[in-house]
């Protein structure tokens, strides 16, 4: 779930919500929490000048500390300063030995940065403003610059700690960003001096056999909006049925994934996962918590599924389609022009010219498995001395023969200009 918004931007007047679907969505912020405390006020919507810029840590009209010190006791003690990991390899108030370690051996393993409450996947839309050293340069090339960083993060676990996020980033015109596993790579998860919503623990899960809203009769799921695709998985094995997920398995599977349209390997079959959402439970700008489905603040509805994560609030969970089993079959392989490890039996060696030639080849035929519903992956990795293109091609719900036979063209038409690869097995 990621991504920042303008909060006096597209205001929907939703009504709220009264049902819920799990009990952390239960505990909720009434007015008499606010009662007196116009930080944490509920938008009214009324007519009023916009402010053309987000007030910035260090300028007038930045919260003081009483303010910052206020919320965190409403939140139970859930305000975190924004400090990367990798202020602790610098000089300074945050500098430990220990730490910097455990960022060093970390530092290129996913699960880091998905668990952090701060951190994006990738830090260069923030200018890589606190790059972790190397351990053999004393003192570091580069500075750790925190401005950069969101200024504080709230680790918000119920309802009502977004809703309180919500309005004291709004009331104080601060820019609010919102993390789950950070896996947005145009960096809309993060953002300099902003209030950061980290939604990382809003998981739950309950299987459904039997669900009907609108036009919809068959099997769904109650999922709450931070479920990883790992945890989707294992899910769906223990109900023994099939839900759309995302590609990588550390990535969110029912917020900016979901809000962005969200691709999946099964897509070809059953569609994005925007297309699964029956209803929604959601937070939106003007910090209150409402329901949409197709009959229900239906406008919210059609435009969250699809219309850009974060836009138009903090989803904390929804109700999605569920399948039979579905098998999906899939096949790999890699050809490179340039020397092949020894250790590596898969990849086959080719000339720059046939590379260039074979890549001609593999995506004439991006039509023909998109026609077929199949789903082609790839990338090219550049060193110094090589090319490599490696794939995946994937189609939902057919057999082994059924992959072979899809793949046997594209076999054949490489072959024929020098790539001896075998027809994979799936």
């Amino acid at each position: 779930m990621v991504s920042s918004f303008s909060l006096f931007s597209s205001l929907l007047v939703a009504k709220a919500a009264f049902a819920y679907n799990f009990p952390y969505e239960s505990i909720q912020l009434i007015e008499l929490d606010v009662a007196n405390r116009p930080d944490l006020a509920f938008d009214e919507a009324t007519e009023g000048s916009i402010p053309s810029c987000k007030i910035y840590p260090g300028y007038d009209g930045w919260p003081s500390s009483t303010q910052w010190s206020a919320l965190n006791a409403s939140l139970g003690g859930k305000l975190l300063k924004g400090i990367p990991p990798a202020a602790a390899c610098y000089q300074g108030e945050y500098k430990d030995a220990t730490k910097c370690a455990n960022v060093r051996r970390r530092q290129s393993d996913a699960l880091f940065f998905k668990e952090d409450p701060l951190i994006p996947f990738v830090s260069w839309t923030l200018d890589n403003p606190c790059p972790v050293p190397s351990a053999s340069l004393t003192p570091p090339l580069a500075d750790c610059t925190l401005i950069n960083f969101p200024a504080y993060v709230v680790n918000a676990t119920t309802v009502k700690d977004v809703q309180m996020a919500m309005n004291f980033a709004r009331n104080n015109n601060i820019r609010l960003t919102i993390k789950n596993t950070g896996h947005d790579f145009l960096g809309r998860n993060t953002g300099g001096g902003a209030l950061q919503v980290w939604v990382h623990r809003v998981k739950a899960f309950e299987y459904l056999p039997t669900y009907e809203v609108g036009q919809y009769s068959g099997q769904a799921a109650r999922v709450g909006a931070a479920l990883e695709q790992h945890e989707v998985f294992s899910y769906m094995g223990r109900a023994g049925i099939t839900l759309l997920a995302p590609g990588s398995s550390t990535v969110g599977a029912y917020g900016g994934f979901m809000q962005g349209g969200g691709f999946s390997y099964i897509t070809s079959k059953y569609g994005l996962m925007a297309d699964q959402v029956l209803p929604l439970e959601i937070v939106t700008a003007d910090g209150r918590f409402v329901h949409a489905d197709q009959t229900e603040n239906e406008d919210l509805f059609f435009a969250i599924r699809g219309g850009g994560p974060g836009n138009f609030g903090i989803v904390t969970s929804a109700i999605v389609k569920a399948y039979p089993p579905t098998t999906v079959a899939r096949s790999d392989f890699t050809f490179q022009a340039g020397p092949v490890s020894s250790n590596d039996k898969i990849t086959v060696r080719v000339s720059k010219e046939i590379f260039w030639k074979g890549m001609r080849i593999y995506f004439s035929n991006n039509l023909r498995f998109n026609d077929a519903k199949g789903i082609m992956s790839n990338y090219i990795t550049i060193t110094g001395s090589a090319f490599t293109l490696s794939n995946q091609i994937m189609k939902p719900g057919v057999t082994v023969e059924e992959m072979k036979e899809l793949m046997a063209p594209l076999i054949k038409d490489l072959n024929n200009i020098g790539i001896s690869l075998a027809n994979p097995e799936p």
